[in-house]
């Protein structure tokens, strides 16, 4: 059975309950009790949390702020809304927009208002080119202690790339350079310097120890490596060969 919703006129803000596999729509802007059930065509009375024919909430996205507050900002963009399971979780989700011509949406931070110790904060960031396109988001997520974990997703078709800095530019920016993750030095005065040229060059060409980075950065680290004192030894081994 699928309970589609149906309206007769387009309701202020909406909130989806799922009672197993029945979809019921209530409107909460003036009326938070008004069911509407498709299927049958009648207007039914529901209460969030309570058993409706014979049938148990299970899930809720209720479009409301802190405290009750409204979902919706002066230009009638969602800026809050509720995700709620059974009577034991609660997350609260705060949506922000950057404006262009019109507005896009900025990041949507998620909080478990409930406080279940397996559900973590979390904010999803977007990125935009000038032309207003989404290139990338960024998810972080706040585990315990201050530790912070960062997801990025890039959209190929704009044509960026992300850098191992977490850099979000352009696959044509002059800028780019690829950097081995164990360096060539390191490599050299540990295992180079007393090998035979294929492992060298196996090393050289191991993409899975390459990373990409701006020149600023990849600069940056290879003049601290020389400041510390990190030099190629000058020695070879006696399994060494050309």
């Amino acid at each position: 059975m699928a309970c589609l919703p149906s309206f007769s006129e387009e309701p202020l803000g909406v909130s989806a309950l799922a009672y197993g596999n029945c979809l019921l729509i209530i409107e909460d802007a003036s009326d938070s009790g008004r069911c509407f059930q498709a299927q049958s065509g009648l207007v039914q009375r529901a209460s969030e949390g309570l058993a409706y024919a014979g049938m148990t909430l299970q899930t809720s996205v209720l479009y409301q702020g802190p405290g009750g507050s409204s979902a919706y900002d002066a230009m009638g963009n969602v800026v809050f809304y509720q995700y709620r399971e059974n009577s034991a979780r609660l997350d609260q989700y705060t949506v922000t927009y950057l404006k262009k011509e019109g507005y896009l949406e900025s990041a949507t931070s998620g909080v478990n208002v409930s406080n279940l110790p397996d559900v973590r904060p979390a904010t999803d960031e977007s990125y935009y080119n000038t032309r207003g396109e989404r290139i990338a988001i960024a998810q972080h997520t706040q585990y315990a202690y201050g530790t912070v974990a960062d997801t990025v997703r890039v959209f190929s078709y704009a044509g960026m790339i992300l850098t191992s800095d977490g850099e979000v530019v352009s696959r044509l920016d002059t800028r780019l350079t690829i950097e081995h993750v164990n360096s060539v030095v390191n490599h050299w005065n540990e295992v180079g310097y007393n090998s035979t040229r294929s492992v060298r060059v196996d090393f050289y060409n191991d993409t899975s120890n390459m990373a990409i980075r701006l020149r600023g950065p990849n600069s940056s680290d290879g003049g601290l490596m020389s400041s510390s004192g990190i030099r190629y030894r000058q020695d070879v081994g006696y399994d060494y060969s050309r």
